[in-house]
């Protein structure tokens, strides 16, 4: 097991360059996501958890049409 962690670890972390250049081309997007993962290992552990609404933009939806559609 332990044999694995050094190379499990560096396909986990990422450099500040690696993970501002999503937050950039995130920023530049004409129609950015709620929710952004930076990299293909964050994609994989947290599809659990918002696997139905991957960019939150169903959830971000709802809330419009709930709370400030009559606004």
């Amino acid at each position: 097991m332990r044999s694995r962690a050094p190379q499990q670890a560096a396909q986990i972390y990422q450099t500040a360059d690696q993970v501002a250049e999503v937050v950039l081309q995130t920023i530049q997007s004409e129609d950015p996501p709620v929710r952004i993962r930076t990299s293909p290992w964050a994609n994989e552990f947290g599809s659990y958890k918002t696997g139905l609404d991957p960019n939150g933009k169903k959830q971000q939806q709802m809330v419009i049409e709930s709370f400030l559609a009559d606004l």
